[in-house]
């Protein structure tokens, strides 16, 4: 396959897989959202297209069974990598839909987990991880908006790949490995104790910066829980001045909460979308049927 019929595979499966998901979910997707997404299908290609023919296994599946939690409860460990094996060594490569610069910016949350990774290899195989690395597929917000833009020349398109870089290396540390399954271990006795406190409402306001933008936790993160509006946290934290929107009705200590939808672009784009849906675009695909004889 040449190149031009790998981007033509690219466009055609992106297409049948949104078919799919409008017919499963029953909402329509903005076309501007449509070509954003194929535009960087088609960037995670051309950017990794090297990388990809290098690949000797693909979605392995890992596990670390028989670890124990601090209160005597047994788990397993379980993950999914991408290995390349080379005459210099084994490399992994875990994929991530978020921006280079939040890799950048967190590597020890990334490194937990490549570093179980490599150690169940060891433990699996015998092979030796020489190398790490996430894959960080989404843009910087920059390059995003230009991504987005509508009629973008095709030569334009290209000139911005050159710019993008995926590839965040991420260190190797035997010796993190007991402490990153003791943690694991916390977690799991936690869900079992039932324990389920809310982060503080400090820690909902700790900025991060991802793909350009900084955003506190409980609007980068809270927005996207279905139980936000019960976490006491969350409430307290949308009651602070600078978080509260600005609406219409006078009783906004309840309103405002039925009325947080998302950041404003979001909406507009479902709104958008859907206005535009007729009952042939929220039903799956129809089969021919052929009569017996």
């Amino acid at each position: 396959m040449n190149t031009k019929d790998i981007e033509d595979f690219i466009k055609l499966r992106l297409k049948e897989n949104l078919k799919l998901m409008q017919a499963e979910t029953g909402q329509r997707v903005n076309q501007s959202v449509v070509i954003a997404a194929e535009r960087q299908a088609l960037a995670y290609w051309h950017t990794m297209h090297l990388l990809a023919l290098k690949i000797t296994e693909t979605e392995v599946k890992l596990s670390l069974p028989e670890c124990s939690t601090p209160k005597g409860r047994t788990f397993t460990i379980e993950g999914v990598v991408d290995i390349v094996q080379e005459d210099s060594g084994m490399s992994i490569y875990d994929i991530k839909t978020m921006p280079r610069d939040y890799v950048e910016n967190n590597k020890s949350k990334f490194a937990m987990q490549l570093n179980v990774y490599a150690h169940i290899l060891g433990g699996l195989k015998g092979y030796k991880v020489k190398k790490a690395a996430v894959i960080a597929t989404a843009p910087a917000e920059g390059l995003k908006r230009q991504f987005n833009r509508v009629g973008l020349p095709i030569d334009e398109f290209m000139n911005m790949l050159k710019s993008m870089n995926p590839f965040v290396d991420i260190p190797l540390n035997e010796y993190s490995i007991s402490d990153t399954i003791r943690k694991f271990g916390e977690i799991v006795d936690r869900i079992q104790d039932g324990d389920f406190k809310p982060k503080s409402v400090g820690d909902l306001k700790r900025k991060d910066t991802e793909g350009g933008k900084t955003r506190q936790f409980g609007t980068d993160v809270c927005r996207n829980c279905d139980a936000r509006f019960s976490c006491p946290s969350y409430r307290e934290f949308r009651s602070i001045p600078e978080n509260i929107k600005k609406v219409k009705r006078k009783d906004t200590s309840i309103w405002e909460f039925f009325t947080d939808c998302g950041e404003s672009l979001d909406v507009s784009a479902d709104i958008d979308a859907n206005t535009a849906a007729g009952p042939e675009d929220l039903l799956p695909p129809t089969r021919r049927r052929t009569k017996r004889s």
